[in-house]
């Protein structure tokens, strides 16, 4: 009695499912460029690295003569004083200076690059979510209509008495479980695409940008490649080894404080004060010498040092986490691209099977049952299949992301 009160109601919701359009899908690309456009922590990079640009310019200045001016009075008597200090050799503190400069905006610049990378990581996971949902939400849609199709089929029998009120219900119990199925896919669609959108701060969907091209190693000819390509291209590995450079720049600049710093100076004084040096022009050249409080640039040799071995201790285990995550994906990639093959065949051999079970049936050698579980499994069998080809496209995207592919476009192409 309840499926009979229901039944216009369900009726009429699955037609409109079979003109229901879908959501427009749009690549990973896109989405991590909206994202990417729109996300603070982008932006604050991109204002670091430019402040690290002034730094560089900032550190390359101090080659150039240094200008000052003092003035002094007593008693009535002032003088005033203009210099010009030029360093003429340092033991390479300067130098030092530079290269720690640089090394800084090279590590401000790759700091960028791994926050795109951890973004297009979490929009991965969103749209792997989305994309299996979409494809599970068609598949229903598409078992819907075949339901209802035997439906309408067995209404007819039953009208005729050619067949029992009870196949008639068998039938729409099955439609009202595909359309739960439906409709629970269709909510975790919308959650993945509502995560989505907030992420890049859009109400619709992402403007398409022409994309880099996807290189990527072929998984087929192993993992050595892929490993090959994280070591040259990942954000995570270029930022330890960045990092390296930057503890043996500063063991450098420490190295450099044990040398005296030899500069000239010219200096022009107008007025006298009595007791001090009369006025004019006068030419210096001072030495200029320190170890510190208490000598202590020796232990601070000695940590920098132990940090430059801590950071190289720090990269092997790095690397080795990055080759456990590549070798989860391709196992997971290639696990999929062996059954995908049997999974398409299964599909096709499952609809065969649908067919000659409805033909069985009108010739009376298949129950309604029989032909009502051969749809089932039909039904099963291609949502393993679209699932299976969702998944296997967003793992070929992570594993490019795990080998440090840049496939949108980078902060640096960005207006």
């Amino acid at each position: 009695m309840m499926i009979r009160l229901i039944w216009p109601i369900l009726a009429g919701l699955a037609t409109q499912v079979v003109q229901a359009q879908g959501v427009p899908q749009f690549g990973p690309a896109d989405w991590v460029n909206a994202v990417l456009s729109a996300h603070p922590l982008v932006r604050a990079r991109t204002e670091e690295s430019r402040a690290a640009e002034a730094d560089v310019r900032t550190a390359g200045w101090q080659y150039w003569p240094t200008p000052s001016i003092s003035t002094d009075t007593l008693r009535g008597q002032a003088a005033s004083v203009t210099r010009l200090s030029q360093p003429l050799w340092d033991g390479g503190k300067i130098a030092a200076g530079v290269a720690q400069a640089d090394i800084k905006r090279q590590l401000s610049f790759i700091g960028l690059r791994e926050t795109e990378h951890d973004l297009a990581g979490k929009v991965l996971g969103y749209w792997q979510s989305h994309a299996v949902q979409e494809a599970r939400v068609q598949v229903f849609e598409r078992g819907m209509q075949s339901l209802q199709d035997l439906d309408a089929l067995m209404s007819r029998r039953t009208e005729a008495g050619v067949s029992a009120q009870a196949d008639l219900t068998l039938a729409r119990v099955r439609l009202m479980q595909t359309r739960a199925d439906w409709l629970q896919a269709r909510a975790a669609r919308t959650a993945a695409l509502s995560q989505l959108r907030q992420l890049a701060q859009l109400d619709g969907e992402p403007t398409p940008l022409p994309q880099p091209e996807l290189r990527l190693p072929d998984p087929d000819d192993g993992l050595a490649p892929l490993r090959d390509q994280a070591r040259q291209h990942h954000p995570l590995v270029a930022r330890l080894q960045w990092q390296l450079k930057q503890q043996q720049a500063e063991f450098t600049a420490f190295k450099a404080e044990l040398w005296p710093t030899v500069s000239m100076r010219l200096e022009h004084q107008r007025g006298q004060i009595d007791g001090t040096l009369p006025e004019g022009r006068r030419l210096y050249a001072t030495l200029q010498y320190s170890l510190g409080a208490g000598v202590s640039v020796i232990p601070r040799l000695e940590a920098a040092q132990v940090r430059v071995q801590a950071l190289e201790r720090q990269q092997e285990g790095v690397l080795k986490e990055l080759d456990e995550r590549l070798l989860q994906d391709w196992q997971d990639y290639a696990a999929l691209r062996v059954r995908l093959p049997d999974l398409e065949a299964v599909q096709a051999t499952a609809r065969e099977l649908t067919e000659s079970s409805k033909r069985l049936f009108v010739t009376g050698r298949k129950s309604w049952l029989d032909l009502q579980n051969a749809l089932r499994e039909q039904l099963q069998a291609e949502l393993a299949w679209t699932e299976a080809q969702a998944v296997s496209e967003a793992l070929r995207y992570r594993l490019a992301l795990n080998a440090g592919v840049v496939f949108w476009r980078p902060a640096v192409e960005r207006p």
